[in-house]
């Protein structure tokens, strides 16, 4: 019987037992699971406040717009009586507080004290700012007033900081005691954290696009400059290396030197402002700075609130242009001119022969007036057909099997008469080991025949010439080299137009078409030509030829349009 009593204990003892450990676990799973529950809520609210935030951030560069986002969007997230956000600004720290529970003066009085303490001790340069600016709003309604003995019992702060910089700190704060854990403070740490490294990399792009930006800019041949204009105030912003060249500016410069150094008679604060203020773009022609002439154009460029935050000033150099087309209307001038005197001779001549009655001798040298006119007339309108044949790209050449140096000597013969007739020393340095090759003796003839004939014009008198030929790397290279006048540097580019005539003090004759359709003769034999030249130490013109064997002789090439005012710069 006793043994029954013993064993029928052990078993309600073992059932007691198993139903105090069953629900001891079934207790501590409901707890795990709730914990679970819990932290799997709290994780999906933390990714909604994520996603919630980065909509609302998006591309915004805003701390302020930002932190406030943030603020709003986790006061959800705890059990707080205020969530506050300060931002260091230049002059102080900007303090803004969201009450969700009635408190008063003092709390929020507290709560400042704690996030400037806090933010001190993570930079000290922020103990010299004072609190520029404090906002208080309240997100209850209907509540009962504060306790007038209410402090912060729990709080914890969250620091905001870009690129190593505290920029600013989040505090959130209870009445209550003991509220907050580490993992909150782990999930709004989170938060701001991606919203520093959001700010970081955005910023490292924008930053990125702006030095591309200000490469390309800098690298205008245009003069380009960017002024912001604000408060009725404007300041330089931008200015690249063309508009510093344009505008005679050394160093970075300031708003002050720029604007005046667009000269006193052309206005231009006054029309940046014009444009600012009528918000229209505006553009200048001809403005005249420092001897060249330039057309500006001023765009005003507006923000999304179609507010006008800066200014943009392009400047076009046309002098080029306006010389060209001043060369124009001379050389138009000039033909005019220079067909006009032989016809005159012409007719005269005509005109005593009809109606005269002259000796044999006196109608001889009538007739000669009408021959050389009449060579004159005809070589003029051939230089006019020639050069209007190479701008469209349809002047031809006929290449033939022939000695250059042979050509040179030619033409050196030719010429050296008006050499000797000015005391000029012409000499030839030919290369004995030139090979002939194709090209067209005629066409390259006339070329050297222009170049010994401005140098002869151009070079004083006891000046030295040279006509010079070499070969090598598969090409032939001419030069003629003089002692003379030399060209001024503002009239290189100039050299080679249609228009243009190598200046000196000698008279111009003639149409001024002899280098432009030179260069066309040399680059229709797929060479080069180009000057170096030094004004008051002489001229050299080179040019080259390829060495074009002579089974390529077969048909006549044909010049492609090639622009004109660029001569090319080659080292021989």
């Amino acid at each position: 019987m006793t043994q029954i009593l013993l064993a029928s204990l052990v078993f309600n003892v073992c059932v007691a037992f198993l139903a105090v450990y069953f629900s001891f676990r079934h207790e501590q799973s409901k707890k795990e699971l709730e914990k679970e529950r819990k932290e799997l809520t709290r994780k999906a609210f933390e990714t909604f406040i994520l996603h919630d935030i980065s909509d609302k951030i998006g591309y915004s560069l805003n701390i302020k717009a930002i932190t406030e986002t943030i603020a709003l969007s986790i006061e959800q997230l705890f059990d707080l009586s205020t969530i506050s956000y300060a931002l260091v600004g230049e002059h102080g720290i900007k303090l803004k507080t969201f009450s969700k529970e009635p408190v008063t003066d003092s709390y929020t009085s507290q709560i400042k004290e704690i996030m400037h303490d806090s933010m001190k001790a993570i930079d000290p340069v922020v103990s010299e700012l004072g609190v520029e600016h404090e906002e208080v709003r309240e997100m209850f309604d209907g509540m009962e007033p504060a306790e007038p003995n209410m402090v912060p019992q729990s709080y914890f702060n969250i620091p905001l900081v870009v690129h190593n910089k505290l920029v600013g700190l989040i505090t959130v704060s209870s009445q209550k005691k003991h509220v907050y854990q580490e993992e909150d403070m782990t999930i709004l740490y989170r938060i701001v954290n991606q919203a520093e490294r959001a700010i970081e990399r955005l910023e490292s792009v924008i930053e990125s696009e702006k030095d591309k930006l200000n490469a390309f800019i800098l690298s205008l041949p245009s003069g380009a400059i960017l002024f912001s204009f604000h408060h009725e105030h404007l300041a330089l912003m931008t200015i690249n290396s063309a508009a510093k060249e344009f505008l005679r500016i050394h160093g970075d410069g300031n708003t002050l030197n720029v604007l005046s150094n667009f000269g006193p008679d052309n206005n231009i604060s006054d029309k940046l402002y014009e444009a600012v203020r009528d918000k229209k773009s505006i553009m200048l022609d001809d403005v005249p700075i420092f001897n060249k002439s330039f057309k500006i154009f001023i765009n005003p460029l507006l923000s999304e609130n179609n507010s006008h935050t800066s200014i943009s000033v392009t400047m076009q150099d046309v002098s080029m242009e306006k010389e060209l087309e001043k060369m124009r209307v001379n050389f138009t001038n000039m033909v005019v001119h220079e067909l006009r005197s032989p016809l005159v001779s012409i007719k005269g001549a005509s005109n005593l022969l009809l109606h005269e009655k002259m000796p044999t001798e006196d109608k001889k040298k009538m007739l000669e007036v009408i021959d050389m006119s009449s060579r004159r007339m005809l070589d003029e309108v051939s230089e006019l057909l020639d050069a209007a044949k190479i701008e469209a790209g349809k002047f031809s050449i006929v290449k033939e099997n022939a000695d250059m140096n042979a050509v040179m000597t030619d033409r050196y013969n030719m010429l050296m008469h008006l050499a000797k007739e000015k005391d000029i020393t012409l000499s030839l340095d030919l290369d004995p080991a030139l090979p002939q090759f194709g090209f067209d003796p005629m066409r390259v003839g006339q070329v050297v025949d222009n170049l010994l004939s401005n140098s002869i014009k151009y070079t004083s008198q006891g000046g030295q010439i040279t006509l010079k030929t070499r070969h090598g790397n598969g090409q032939i290279t001419v030069s003629v080299k003089d002692n003379g006048l030399g060209i001024p540097n503002d009239k290189k580019e100039l050299l080679f137009s249609k228009f243009g005539q190598i200046q000196g003090a000698a008279k111009k004759e003639g149409t001024g078409l002899g280098l432009y359709i030179s260069k066309g003769i040399i680059e229709s034999h797929n060479g080069t030509m180009w000057v170096e030249s030094e004004e008051g130490k002489g001229t050299s013109v080179y040019f080259t030829l390829p060495l074009v064997p002579a089974d390529s002789l077969d048909t006549p090439a044909s010049s492609a349009p090639q622009p004109p005012l660029t001569p090319q710069r080659m080292v021989n």
